[in-house]
């Protein structure tokens, strides 16, 4: 059932910069009550003066995704503050190039404790909150590449996105039930300083940061139960041929 955002309390982390930002305006117009949720504390109050129009200012807050700690302070200023979350998206992540064999292991634990835990971390927090109140929308930010093991991307990456998708989907299960809403957002390459001069397949068409904070918005006023969003229509063949041979191999079974 479609629903207005105006009004709701909604958290995105990362919301300093990329998607992140693009998403606490968007928001934000929608008369949506944002906290900005960031590492980095000067990003964050950057985006929180990028948001006009809106009688709830919003606020700015230090996170670090990847530290329990940390989830449990914001969850009491947003308690506090608001009494509620309505709308959580699990937005901050890291990237780090480099083949399997010379990357170094820093790479993976960081990747591990950005993209996994924290996605983890937020939805323990919040996700309890929106079933005792009956309703809200988590989204987790994966990537095409939790879907796609394309050549030219890092094992570890493609290893942390696959774990958000699982995650997503296991949670989804869960919470199906009880009126909370669960997508993994699946985009290819974003226009964002992360992804600049990294010569992969799904780099063919950098999307800018704020259509894909449009597809994210527009998914969450749906609020249709959908498992994924996308962003690149053209990796659709891509998608088809991984899943194809998935079935495929599997279909062998019945052979033997």
């Amino acid at each position: 059932m479609a629903q207005k955002l105006q009004d709701k309390v909604v958290i995105v982390t990362g919301g300093g910069t990329g998607i992140g930002r693009e998403l606490c305006k968007l928001f934000a117009a929608e008369g949506a009550q944002v906290v900005i949720a960031d590492i980095d504390r000067d990003a964050a109050d950057e985006t929180l003066g990028m948001i006009t129009g809106n009688q709830y200012p919003g606020v700015a807050i230090t996170l670090d995704v990847g530290s329990a700690k940390s989830w449990v302070i914001l969850q009491e200023q947003v308690s506090n503050a608001y009494g509620r979350c309505d709308v959580l998206c699990n937005n901050a992540g890291v990237f780090r190039t480099g083949e399997f064999d010379t990357a170094p292991l820093a790479d993976w634990f960081l990747q591990s404790r950005i993209n996994i835990d924290g996605v983890i971390l937020g939805c323990k927090t919040f996700a309890p909150d929106m079933v005792a109140q009956g309703q809200g929308n988590i989204v987790n930010t994966a990537s095409l590449s939790g879907l796609l093991a394309a050549p030219g991307l890092t094992t570890t990456h493609t290893a942390s996105k696959f774990a958000v998708v699982g995650y997503t989907l296991a949670l989804r299960n869960e919470l199906v039930d009880k009126g909370v809403q669960v997508s993994a957002l699946c985009p290819g390459a974003i226009d964002t300083p992360m992804n600049h001069g990294i010569d992969v397949p799904l780099e063919n068409r950098l999307v800018p940061p704020l259509e894909v904070a449009e597809k994210v918005v527009a998914a969450i006023k749906a609020n249709d139960g959908r498992q994924f969003i996308f962003t690149h229509p053209e990796f659709l063949s891509m998608l088809e041929e991984q899943y194809q041979s998935v079935l495929q191999e599997h279909s062998s079974l019945q052979r033997t």
